[in-house]
C-alpha cells in the first residue's frame, strides 16, 4: 500500500483547509458589518431630537413629576397605604401603577426612562392623561421591535402617525426619545400638536425634571372652580411620598381671593409655627388655624356650598 500523503481540495482546485478559513474570515466580516449597521441603526433612531417640553400643554388640572417614575412604580403599588385610603378616592390607582401594559418590568423601565410627565384635566378617571417620558436608547429600540407585534397596531390621525397597545389600553407615538401615552387618542393627538405659546416654557419643564428629591410625585393641581375643594382653593401644589407603610404629603393650598378676604378676620394674625404632636393612628393631621375651629367652620359654611360643611353639620 502507498503512503503516500494526499491532499484534499475543492472543485476549484484550493485545499480544503484554506478554504474553509477564508469562509470563516468572510463569515466574520458579514456579521461585523451587521452588527456595525445595527448600531448605527440603533443610534440614529435614539437621537434626541425632540425634547419632552415640545409635548406639554399648558395650562392643565394637574400637571407633576414623577422623578423616579422607572423605579418607584412597583415600590408605591405594594405600598399598605393604600388599604386605608377610600376606594371612592383612589379608584384603581394600585391596580394601575401595578400594570405592566402586558410588558416585562425591564421593558416597561427602559421605556419609562428615568423621570415622567403627567398632565391630566380629569383627575378622577384620568381618561385624559397624558403619559410623557424620555426612553432609554435601549428604549428606543425595543419600542421598534415591538411594532412587529400583532397586539401593536398602526394609527393616523390627521397626518399624524400614532400605535394602538391592545394590551395596555394605550395610544402612544414615540418621537425621537421622547415617548406619549395616553388612553384618549384625542388627548394624545393635542399634545403632538401644541403650538408654542400652548406649551408649558422650556426652562419651567426642564428645572422640573431636574430637581433631585424623594418624592415619588411632585406638581400642581387647579381643581375646578365648581368643586368642593375648588370653591376654597384656587391653586394646590404637592409632593408625595409613598413607603410600604406610610405615606408622607406635602402640600401648598393658595385660597380663592373670597375665601382668604371671608377668613381674614379669623386667621389675620396666624403665623408659622411648630405644630402639636398627634396620636399615632391611620391618619394624623396637626394644624394652625389661628383661632376658634368652630368659628372657622362656620365661616366656611357661609362661602362654599358643600353639603357636608354647614352650620347644622357642626351642631350634629
Amino acid at each position: 500500500m502507498s503512503e503516500t500523503p494526499r491532499l484534499l481540495t475543492t472543485p476549484g482546485g484550493r485545499p480544503v483547509r484554506r478554504s474553509r478559513r477564508r469562509s470563516q474570515r468572510r463569515i466574520g466580516r458579514v456579521l461585523i458589518g451587521a452588527v456595525a449597521i445595527f448600531f448605527v441603526w440603533a443610534f440614529w433612531i435614539s437621537r434626541d431630537t425632540h425634547p419632552v417640553a415640545e409635548f406639554v400643554p399648558a395650562p392643565r388640572h394637574l400637571e407633576a413629576v414623577l422623578p423616579h417614575a422607572a423605579v418607584a412604580r412597583v415600590r408605591v403599588a405594594a405600598s399598605r397605604v393604600w388599604d386605608g385610603v377610600p376606594q371612592a378616592m383612589v379608584a384603581s390607582a394600585p391596580e394601575a401603577l401595578a400594570d405592566r401594559r402586558g410588558l416585562p418590568d425591564w421593558i416597561v423601565g427602559n421605556l419609562i426612562g428615568g423621570s415622567a410627565v403627567v398632565v391630566a384635566d380629569d383627575v378622577a378617571a384620568w381618561s385624559d392623561a397624558v403619559f410623557i417620558s424620555r426612553m432609554t436608547r435601549v428604549g428606543c429600540v425595543i419600542e421598534r421591535v415591538l411594532r412587529w407585534r400583532p397586539a401593536n397596531r398602526s394609527e393616523w390621525a390627521g397626518g399624524l402617525r400614532l400605535r394602538y397597545w391592545k394590551p395596555g389600553r394605550l395610544f402612544y407615538a414615540a418621537r425621537g426619545r421622547t415617548l406619549l401615552a395616553s388612553p384618549s387618542r384625542d388627548a394624545l393627538v393635542a399634545a403632538l400638536t401644541l403650538t408654542p405659546e400652548r406649551r408649558v416654557p422650556a426652562k419651567a419643564v426642564a428645572a422640573a425634571l431636574s430637581g433631585t428629591g424623594a418624592e415619588d410625585a411632585r406638581g400642581t393641581w387647579t381643581p375646578p372652580a365648581d368643586s368642593a375643594v375648588g370653591q376654597v382653593f384656587g391653586e394646590v401644589r404637592f409632593a408625595v411620598r409613598i413607603d410600604q407603610d406610610e405615606a408622607t404629603v406635602k402640600l401648598r393650598a393658595l385660597f380663592r381671593p373670597q375665601v382668604a378676604e371671608a377668613l381674614g378676620p379669623f386667621w389675620g394674625e396666624t403665623h408659622a409655627s411648630v405644630l402639636a404632636p398627634v396620636f399615632d393612628g391611620p391618619l394624623a393631621i396637626s394644624c394652625n388655624l389661628g383661632g376658634n375651629v368652630e368659628q372657622t367652620w362656620r365661616a366656611l359654611a357661609e362661602i362654599v356650598d358643600v353639603p357636608w360643611l354647614t352650620a347644622a353639620q357642626w351642631e350634629a
